[in-house]
Parts: C-alpha cells; structure tokens; sequence
C-alpha cells in the first residue's frame, strides 16, 4: 500500500520478523525448566527484547507508509486491498489455529469447550493478536490521515505522543481480556502515528554516521532494558515494573522501536530488499505452526511430552533456524503460486 521504497526499512523488515521467530523458539529453553540457568535466561531475554522492539518497528513503518500515501484517500480501493492483504489472512490462520488446538484436544482428552472459549477471546494462535491490533489500525487509517491533513505536523505528533502515554496507562491499569478488543488497537495508535511523524522527517536525507549513531543507541537502550528485566530493580513497584518491561505498550520499548526504525531510515541502502520484505508478515503468520511441528518433532526425538519439553541452547538455535527458513521459504512459495494464478487469470 505504500507509493515508495525505503531499503533500509526492506532491510529491517525480515530482520524484526526473525527476532519474533527466535523469541518463540528460545521461549523453550526456560518454559519447561523449574530452575532455569544463566545462559537460556540470558537468550530468552535477548530475542524478548529484540523482538518486541521489532513489533513497535512493524507498527511504525505501517503508520509512515500508509499516512503517507495519498491512496489511503480512495476509501474502496484501500479497504478493498485491507481486507484481501491482512482480513483474510488472519482469518484463515486463525481457522488453522484453531483446528490445531481443536485436534490436540481431542487427542489428548481435555475439554474441546476451552477451544472454543479460546477462540472466542481471540487467543487462538495467540500471536495473531499483532495481526487484529494491525487490521483496526488500518481501518482507521483513512480517518487519522483526514485528522493528519487539518492540524499542523507539530500538533499531529505531540498527539501521538499523549496517545502512546495513554496507551500504556490504559494497559496496565485496563488490561484487555478480548485479543480483538478493538480498544487495543487504539492504545497502539498513537504508535502507528509516530511512524508517520518520523518517516516524515527522516526521510530526506541519509547518512551513515546518524545511522551508526542511532542504532547504537537502540543498541544501548536495548541492553538497558535487558538488565531491567533481569535484575528486576522495580518488581515491587508497579508502574515502574511495566514501563521497564516487555510489555507492547510500554514507552520504553517504543522507545527503541523508534531508534532502531529512525536509524535503518537514514541508513543509506542501495540494495533492494522489497521482495524479502513483503514476506515479513506472511512469516508471521505461519512460524507457529511450524513450531508446533518442531516441538512435536523434538518430544519424540528426545521421548519427552511436549508439555515437559526443555530445549539446550545448541537445539535452541537449530530449530530457530529450521522455523526461520522454513517460514520464509512457504511463505515465498505461496506468493511465487499466487502470482502465476493471478497472472493466468489475466
């Protein structure tokens, strides 16, 4: 949906979408483990953080890209290409979730009615939340750029400030118990907002020193943030224990979101990388199942339940890597099949 390319961002792209995968996967390593050592602790925070600067990421190139085009104004074609893009999508998949976990009751005894109960809360394939909070965002798209075109830019982003703050307010005093609870996508406005409002002013001009520096400061804040988690300094404190933490909504990892994304916008890239960008969400989408697929293949290798299943780092990172690849390499093959379809019907 967006009229330009920014290499950088491409870049990032697939980047953000395997930091997700390699949080999933490490969540193994300590899941399972009643006394969990240094080390797999160590890993599940690092892909904790990085993937969850890599979401913020994700929100804000949809808000530079789509506040910025002047297609979001043709309400058909736009909603049109929402519903076909993103809709219909996580429609599916949700459907596919939900016939995984209706399957591994039936197998294993317990209640089909808690599927369902699931279902309904939307925390079939949990992860698709992203993709809920992602669909109400664009919907209100065309409405926050009619807004966007009547206040000045200063205006517009001080508001997506207070939205982000709000959002984060709303969220640990408010909590969601609906997935798709469309009052979540409005706590993460204000961060599609922000996007708009750094694209616009980062766009023009490259520089790799600006780069350097700002990636390294997303690097730092990062690190930051890690030792917040682990040592814990605020766990008695309730405000201060979610803003430093892993929390969507939390400012802190907005806050590197916003570092990493402005610093891969001045990044000056020649390459282009739009072909394994456009495979970032459909990664997203189908890197559960595949997991799934490699938790039951490691619990027969090791003869363990999958519900006891603790994972070596060493095993860690090769099924990261076969969920990664593979991930990428359906998601790659579908669209190669879609467009040869598209292509004959024309």
């Amino acid at each position: 949906m967006n009229s330009t390319r920014e290499n950088g961002l491409d870049l990032m792209r697939p980047i953000a979408a395997l930091f997700i995968v390699c949080m999933h996967c490490s969540s193994l390593l300590i899941l399972h483990d009643p006394y969990p050592q240094f080390a797999p602790i160590a890993v599940f925070l690092t892909f904790s953080v990085l993937a969850k600067a890599g979401v913020s990421f994700f929100f804000l190139v949809s808000g530079a890209f789509v506040l910025s085009s002047s297609r979001t104004q043709d309400l058909g074609s736009f909603y049109k290409k929402t519903v076909r893009r993103l809709v219909i999508p996580t429609a599916v998949f949700t459907v596919l979730y939900f016939a995984v976990d209706l399957a591994a009751a039936l197998i294993s005894g317990s209640s089909v009615a808690d599927c369902f109960q699931t279902l309904l809360c939307g925390r079939t394939g949990e992860h698709l939340w992203f993709m809920y909070v992602l669909t109400g965002l664009y919907l209100a798209a065309p409405m926050v750029q009619y807004l966007k075109d009547r206040i000045c830019f200063r205006t517009f982003t001080v508001t997506a400030v207070v939205l982000v703050m709000l959002g984060f307010f709303g969220e640990i005093t408010a909590p969601h118990y609906l997935v798709w609870d469309p009052a979540y996508a409005l706590r993460s406005l204000g961060v599609f907002m922000l996007g708009y409002s750094l694209y616009e002013k980062g766009r023009a001009e490259k520089s790799l020193g600006k780069a350097i520096m700002l990636l390294v400061l997303a690097l730092m804040a990062g690190a930051g943030l890690w030792a917040m988690l682990f040592l814990q300094p605020f766990a008695d404190i309730p405000v201060l224990k979610d803003l430093f933490s892993v929390k969507d909504q939390s400012p802190v990892v907005i806050g590197i979101g916003l570092l990493l994304t402005a610093g891969m916008l001045k990044l000056p890239v020649r390459k282009d990388f739009s072909k394994a960008a456009s495979l970032s969400y459909g990664v997203y989408l189908v890197h559960v199942l595949i997991l799934t697929a490699g938790i039951y293949i490691y619990s027969a290798i090791k003869n363990v339940s999958s519900e006891t299943l603790v994972l070596s780092i060493p095993e860690f990172l090769l099924l990261a890597a076969f969920v990664g690849i593979l991930s990428f390499a359906l998601t790659a093959l579908f669209r190669m099949v879609r467009s040869r379809m598209c292509k004959n019907r024309v």
